[in-house]
């Protein structure tokens, strides 16, 4: 009868041990597939959807350039897209301009951009744009770098701006490149084109 037992018990299911080792070896595959699943995703298209939210911030923090900002420079003419009053007329600046640019210099950084600190000098918001060209540069080619621009009434800002292809090449070129920088203003209109600016890569 004992003999027998054994039999059934042995037919019927596995021997103790064999129903241990079995459970271990579940348990290892389970706990390698969860550490792939940490390390690797599992395939889960989170590890896609961060790195396309990591690309479209990149892409969303560049400053933008309005009609006003793509009109502005030395080839405007009387195109009235590019007038920032042609219905009222522009309102006067001081002898130094409305908006002043305190940089001389400034540091393109790997995504195209770069600060610069601007002082606004009247008690009306200094929103226009900001553009910087090669030296001598009449058309929207000859452009280095160009983009919105706002500072508060009376007060000192820093402002991002962002280059063109162009800008950024010749800004990685030994010493940099110096451009000449045009503003406009709604309101206020053109600024002679008086500063310049060294771009630096």
């Amino acid at each position: 009868m004992l003999v027998a037992s054994v039999g059934e018990v042995t037919r019927g299911r596995p021997p103790k041990a064999a129903r241990v080792r079995g459970v271990g070896l579940a348990s290892l595959i389970g706990v390698l597939f969860a550490v792939c699943c940490i390390v690797g995703g599992c395939g889960s298209p989170a590890s896609g959807s961060a790195a396309h939210t990591a690309g479209s911030t990149l892409a969303a923090s560049r400053p933008g350039c309005n009609q006003l900002c793509l009109q502005a420079g030395p080839s405007a003419g009387d195109n009235p897209l590019a007038d920032p009053c042609p219905t009222t007329g522009c309102l006067p600046c001081p002898s130094g301009g409305c908006v002043v640019l305190l940089s001389s210099k400034a540091s393109v950084q790997e995504d195209g951009t770069f600060v610069v600190s601007l002082r606004c000098a009247v008690s009306r918001p200094c929103v226009g744009a900001f553009a910087v060209y090669t030296i001598g540069g009449l058309t929207f080619s000859d452009r280095l770098a160009g983009s919105n621009i706002s500072v508060p009434s009376d007060q000192t800002d820093t402002v991002n701006i962002a280059t063109t292809h162009l800008g950024s090449q010749l800004a990685r070129s030994s010493g940099g490149y110096r451009g000449m920088v045009i503003m406009v203003l709604q309101g206020s209109g053109d600024q002679a084109a008086q500063d310049t600016l060294t771009l630096r890569g």
